[in-house]
């Protein structure tokens, strides 16, 4: 099941050795599952966050069970990229943390389109010029600066 999910999916044994990852990481990270097996996620560390917030993560997972949130880490080729993650423990019968199992979500390409429709919004998609969306926006902008500007008007009939 989790071996075709589009979610990458990590288990670590107790010592965060990495033990299993399905397809999804290797398409996200870069690292086949022999690249990654006894290694630490931290080979995905992208030096973003603080050491601050490593620490709150690990106090969440010891004594909540779980953590889940936005991180940033580091493809194989370098390229930082944002991801939503959520990591849970596994206990054994005495309470001792046997797994840490974790699957995440790539949000590059949600990125992507989220950018391209802002730009949709403001841009004629013929001639990428801003639109008249965009072009009342930037002069309610320079109105309220008290900026001096001109407008020059000009009506094409028949554009094709």
């Amino acid at each position: 099941m989790v071996e075709n999910s589009y979610q990458g999916v990590v288990i670590t044994n107790s010592k965060n050795e990495i033990i299993y990852t399905n397809k999804a990481f290797s398409n996200i990270t870069g690292y086949s599952f022999e690249e990654a097996k006894g290694k630490n996620p931290s080979i995905l560390k992208s030096n973003y966050h603080s050491k601050d917030f490593y620490k709150d993560m690990w106090h969440k997972l010891i004594h909540n069970g779980h953590f889940e949130g936005k991180i940033y880490n580091k493809r194989k080729n370098g390229e930082i990229y944002e991801e939503i993650i959520f990591i849970k423990t596994i206990k054994d019968e005495n309470g001792n943390i046997s797994y840490y199992f974790s699957f995440f979500t790539d949000l590059t390409e949600l990125k992507k389109a989220q950018e391209q429709a802002s730009y949709n919004i403001y841009h004629d998609p013929l001639t990428k010029l801003i639109n008249q969306v965009g072009f009342f926006e930037q002069a309610q902008r320079i109105i309220e600066k008290n900026e001096s500007f001109a407008i020059v008007y000009i009506d094409l009939d028949n554009f094709s």
